[in-house]
């Protein structure tokens, strides 16, 4: 029998179970950073929706700034394309404590009833022409 010197063994190179191993240990690693790719760009789009809806909120509040008649406390529905994508937004107005002082709320949602809120957004505008302040 022969013996096997120490750089005969060096050069053999590697064992299947060593190879099988190290291809275990590649496989999931790689199938964690799949993983966790998918939740970053679920993350991203979702971050995206909400982003593009609170300006969604922001546009419609805007409007009841910029309105020169006082609105009446009434709740409305509508539809915004914003983004490629199509919002649902619904805004109630209420009256407050104070006279001259209207409350707004503002809800977007990317499903027409009863859909995930997006973005809430909320409040008030003060009456353009008030008959007297208290």
């Amino acid at each position: 029998m022969m013996k096997t010197s120490m750089a005969d063994r060096r050069n053999r190179g590697f064992t299947l179970v060593e190879i099988l191993v190290a291809l275990a240990v590649l496989a999931i690693s790689l199938a964690g950073a799949m993983r966790l790719s998918a939740q970053t760009i679920d993350a991203t789009v979702a971050l995206r929706d909400h982003s593009v809806a609170l300006w969604v909120a922001q546009n419609k509040m805007a409007e009841n700034f910029i309105l020169p008649d006082w609105p009446d406390t009434v709740t409305t529905d509508g539809e915004a394309d914003m983004g490629g994508q199509k919002y649902y937004w619904r805004q109630e107005i209420s009256r407050t404590a104070l006279k001259h002082i209207r409350k707004i709320d503002i809800t977007v949602r990317r499903e027409p009833n009863d859909g995930q809120v997006l973005a809430q957004l909320i409040g008030n505008v003060r009456d353009p022409k008030p008959a007297s302040y208290p």
